[in-house]
């Protein structure tokens, strides 16, 4: 689990785990939380274990086969996309067809993508994964329930 980057709605669904003091963000407001923000350099990638797109943090070495799509008509540096993904080379236009991609997913609680092919809702690896990862990055003291 998560060994090759996360699935975009898994990123999205993990957010009810986080204090009420953050704030639950859209597939678009992640991908312009991304861009904005210096401390993170991330790419979208095909994982062909379980056939989806996802997201995982790159450092300096970047893929050879991508490029960084352009942020309301500027250079941006924070998210590649890998050509595998066939995706624009416009965030805006990325953060639509993400939305749409995974509008059904995301509105049904499905958000974990397993070798099954299907999105399934959380299982309790998932939800401790999500939790521990929190803890480890300091996003929460909670550790009732794990």
């Amino acid at each position: 689990m998560g060994r090759n980057g996360l699935s975009i709605p898994f990123v999205i669904g993990s957010q009810e785990f986080l204090p009420d003091s953050y704030e639950l963000q859209s597939v678009a407001e992640l991908l312009e939380d991304i861009v904005q923000t210096e401390r993170t350099r991330v790419c979208i990638s095909l994982c062909h274990e379980i056939s989806a797109l996802i997201l995982k943090p790159i450092g300096d070495q970047l893929p050879n086969n991508g490029f960084f799509p352009t942020h309301n008509g500027s250079h941006q540096g924070h998210v590649f996309v890998i050509n595998l993904t066939e995706l624009p080379d416009d965030m805006g236009l990325i953060s639509e067809v993400l939305t749409e991609r995974f509008e059904y997913e995301i509105s049904h609680g499905l958000f974990s993508k397993r070798e099954t092919g299907s999105y399934q809702k959380f299982n309790a690896a998932d939800i401790l994964f999500i939790k521990e990862t929190f803890l480890q990055y300091e996003l929460t003291s909670d550790t009732r329930t794990l």
